[in-house]
């Protein structure tokens, strides 16, 4: 799409916001239409991606972190745990996945910051763990090769001793990327109206964010649900998997999107867990808050 039309449909729905004549489908085109600019983030596409089209669902940020959390947390209490000996170099079959995901998590100063080990052969590490070479298929076993020693340890060691979904999407830092992308993208624009219109920007991709399914690559299907922080009340969309393992309805969560925002500040006061469990929720432009979609 040329960008002078990507320009002119952005520009309509800021207008729609301004005259607060907009709905869910203006929040939706508005991501949609952002991720095709040429500056655009990787939040910025990746929610673009998502209200786009559900088959990329299975892709992007947000199930990679529920995909690693998931093999991270089978690996430390599921049937995989079982499977893991270090003795006779045997590894669940997912294990280069997961060191390839958890590697996504560490800069090299942050490795090097806890195991001492120079730079330079961090970077010769990572491109090492990273290589399917590195590892070995034996029927439902994964063996490290030859090639993987002391030093691979340490960092496999250090990668894997934290649950870790600090890099799920920040609305608050999507929200800056979405205003400077409008600034660098289209002169002149009032980015003040997306700033102005942030609340119910939010409030319209929680309600998308919420309840979708996401296959993982075990075969297992991870979903995401609305959730508040016990502490704060601070409300996110957490991913919520299921651990493999003897004991039955064993579930992890971990924070795929997250915001300053409170469950008072969004929902109105009538709004039930059921509701939001069963996606019964929709934004009103009126109340300027999440409501049950039957009121």
């Amino acid at each position: 799409m040329k960008k002078s039309v990507l320009i002119s449909k952005v520009s309509k729905i800021l207008s729609r916001l301004n005259d607060d004549n907009y709905n869910d489908s203006d929040i939706e085109l508005f991501f949609v239409t952002l991720r095709e600019m040429p500056s655009a983030t990787k939040s910025i596409i990746e929610i673009g991606d998502f209200v786009a089209h559900s088959e990329q669902r299975n892709k992007g940020v947000i199930n990679e972190i529920m995909l690693r959390n998931s093999l991270l947390a089978n690996i430390v209490s599921g049937y995989d745990h079982q499977v893991v000996n270090k003795d006779r170099n045997e590894y669940p079959q997912n294990f280069p996945t997961l060191i390839k995901l958890q590697l996504k998590m560490y800069n090299d100063a942050e490795i090097k910051a806890n195991i001492g080990l120079a730079g330079g052969m961090i970077k010769r590490i990572r491109t090492k763990l990273n290589d399917k070479k590195s590892y070995i298929r034996d029927g439902d076993i994964c063996r490290l090769a030859e090639n993987i020693g002391t030093d691979e340890f340490l960092v496999i060691d250090f990668i894997l001793s934290f649950l870790n979904g600090s890099d799920g999407i920040s609305f608050e830092l999507l929200i800056n990327e979405v205003v400077a992308l409008l600034k660098m993208e289209i002169p002149g624009v009032d980015a003040s109206i997306i700033e102005d219109k942030k609340k119910c920007v939010f409030c319209v991709l929680l309600c998308l964010l919420n309840n979708v399914q996401y296959p993982l690559l075990t075969g297992s299907v991870a979903e995401t649900i609305i959730a508040a922080d016990d502490s704060d009340g601070r409300v996110h969309i957490m991913g919520k998997y299921a651990v493999d393992g003897p004991q039955k309805n064993v579930f992890i969560m971990s924070v795929v999107f997250h915001s300053e925002y409170k469950m008072v500040d969004v929902f109105r006061e009538d709004v039930t867990v059921v509701d939001i469990q069963q996606g019964n929720i929709e934004y009103c432009t009126k109340i300027g808050k999440i409501v049950r979609r039957d009121v």
